[in-house]
């Protein structure tokens, strides 16, 4: 099977999942009818360029919790069955690409999460970029119809200008935080992410005072916030940069808020093709 064409492979390799996904619709979808589940649900998240799906459930006819309880690792045990699919295995040579045929043999589990994060791919390209987005699709066993619900995610980020802080609890810790660090650093800058809890210092703190350090910024951070007008504190997750000077008698800080905006959307396809086209 070497040499083959890329065409080639990945109409073989179509194919075999065409073949999967029918094999599916037609046995395990009506499996898990008899068993009482009505669908399935996979919930999905992605930002900075990178996402993945999140958890899969089964959902049920009965409320009943204690019977869905019995009958839920039955249910669970039809999804972990195997299935052998083929990939396209692509490799540079110096005579330039091949292509051949890889056999994998995954769950049934794997080949549900893949078509339906293909289909969020399709129906909403790029979301896993930038701010991202989430949402939840859900296969209703019966039809095979597949529904998305989609959310955006926007978040804007707002610069609030330079303010200087002179009370004396604050100095009091800028002097302490100088006692940390060499003597020739004469300004200290500090990126404080509250969200994150994360602190990036200009300077190097030796490692036995780090943790001593990072609670001084956490106090001033504090204490800032405390003295700030109304709207910031109100605001979500603001990133601090605060600029201490060793000769002065004020602390220097900038805020950054990020206000997060979502947008909702939906899209619905059919677990297999050929129930796609019956509905066009």
């Amino acid at each position: 099977m070497e040499n083959l064409t890329r065409a080639e492979i990945m109409d073989i390799s179509r194919k075999m999942q065409d073949e999967n996904k029918m094999y599916i619709r037609l046995v395990t979808f009506q499996e898990l009818l008899t068993l009482g589940v009505t669908a399935i649900e996979v919930t999905y998240s992605g930002s900075g360029d990178s996402g993945d799906w999140s958890d899969l459930t089964l959902r049920f006819a009965s409320d009943n919790e204690e019977e869905n309880a019995l009958i839920r690792p039955e249910a669970e045990a039809k999804l972990e069955n195997k299935r052998s699919t083929i990939w396209m295995d692509s490799r540079y040579r110096a005579d330039g690409w091949r292509y051949n045929l890889r056999l994998d043999e995954g769950t049934i589990r794997d080949i549900i999460v893949r078509v339906m994060i293909d289909g969020v791919s399709s129906s909403f390209g790029g979301w896993e970029i930038d701010d991202g987005s989430y949402g939840c699709a859900t296969i209703h066993l019966k039809t095979g119809l597949i529904n998305i619900e989609h959310t955006w995610r926007s978040i804007s980020r707002e610069h609030f200008g330079s303010v200087l802080f002179d009370d004396a609890d604050l100095i009091e810790r800028k002097n302490e935080i100088f006692g940390f660090v060499s003597k020739e650093d004469d300004s200290i800058e500090i990126d404080y992410s509250l969200e994150l809890n994360e602190m990036n210092w200009s300077t190097t703190i030796p490692e036995d005072r780090r943790e001593e350090a990072d609670k001084k910024i956490e106090e001033i951070a504090d204490l800032i916030r405390s003295r700030t007008p109304q709207r910031w504190a109100s605001e979500s997750w603001p990133i601090l940069f605060i600029t201490l000077n060793r000769d002065e008698e004020t602390i220097k800080c900038v805020v950054e808020v990020n206000s997060e905006n979502e947008m909702y959307d939906s899209a619905h396809f059919y677990f297999t093709d050929q129930e796609e086209e019956e509905e066009e």
